[in-house]
């Protein structure tokens, strides 16, 4: 419980990660992302270059940590190599039609990246030489694509209230009604078995990814989601600050967890790597 290290930046509009190993951390201000060497807190990469469609969070670690892929100023896309410091800029590239980054998710390999451009189109590229591997349009606004599980899927929010499921070619898997309004998260489980929603208005929703099926609701207001390492434990904010956690094997509530006063809307929450925590 003691202090490792103090950021000394004004206040980011959210703390947005940490890299795998715990190193770096990664802050959003605006719609600019920085990275910070979270044992020394000091800034390694500016968000000087950082640019991101609407303020959202247009940057990501790669799974290994010793990677970050960044959408940047003039339509652009850049991977840097955590372990030189300063962080060493490996390789950009242009984006089609000098669209923004809106958000940037890693394949559990971390050979390829998803960047969701505006808020229309999704582009998975290779991340070791920048070649697009498959584009593909909608109609309909989109947002927050996550990946990195054992499955290769991808999951992407729509504007119709709707979470997608992707195949790592871009094929529909399937369409799950999640409603997703407003604030709210979605992801997968680390083995892709399990997808789970929350929204402020709707509360929590459980899904087996691979049959479609709802498996569990909880009504409450909740937000942002994390599983932990073995991808059996749940936690997410409830209302009034309230903390909850489920087992998956038991598809119960293991506990809930009182915290003082409520906490912001963007707070976030995570897992030490064995769960306890």
């Amino acid at each position: 419980g003691s202090r490792l290290a103090t950021c000394s930046t004004s206040e980011p509009d959210e703390i947005r990660e940490f890299s795998a190993d715990g190193k770096f951390l990664l802050l959003r201000h605006g719609g600019k992302m920085s990275v910070w060497n979270a044992v020394e807190g000091r800034c390694v990469l500016t968000n000087d270059a950082s640019e991101s469609f609407r303020r959202f969070n247009g940057a990501a670690f790669s799974p290994d940590g010793r990677k970050l892929g960044r959408g940047e100023a003039g339509g652009r896309f850049a991977i840097y190599d955590l372990a030189a410091d300063p962080p060493a800029r490996e390789r950009e590239w242009a984006l089609p039609e000098s669209f923004m980054v809106g958000t940037v998710a890693w394949s559990a390999d971390g050979g390829r990246v998803a960047l969701v451009l505006n808020n229309r189109t999704l582009l998975v590229c290779d991340a070791a030489t920048g070649a697009t591997h498959w584009r593909r349009d909608f109609d309909l606004q989109i947002w927050n694509v996550t990946w990195n599980n054992a499955r290769d899927w991808l999951l992407l929010q729509t504007g119709d209230e709707h979470v997608l499921v992707l195949d790592a070619q871009g094929r529909d898997v399937r369409k799950l009604l999640a409603l997703t309004e407003g604030s709210s998260t979605a992801l997968f489980s680390p083995d892709g078995g399990r997808l789970v929603t929350a929204c402020l208005g709707i509360g929590t929703r459980w899904f087996d990814a691979g049959l479609g099926q709802q498996r569990l609701t909880d009504e409450t207001a909740a937000w942002h989601l994390h599983f932990d390492a073995s991808g059996t434990q749940l936690g997410t904010f409830l209302d009034e600050g309230r903390l909850l956690w489920v087992e998956w094997s038991a598809s119960s509530v293991l506990a809930e967890q009182a915290t003082p006063g409520s906490p912001p809307l963007y707070q976030r929450l995570s897992f030490s790597p064995d769960g306890r925590w």
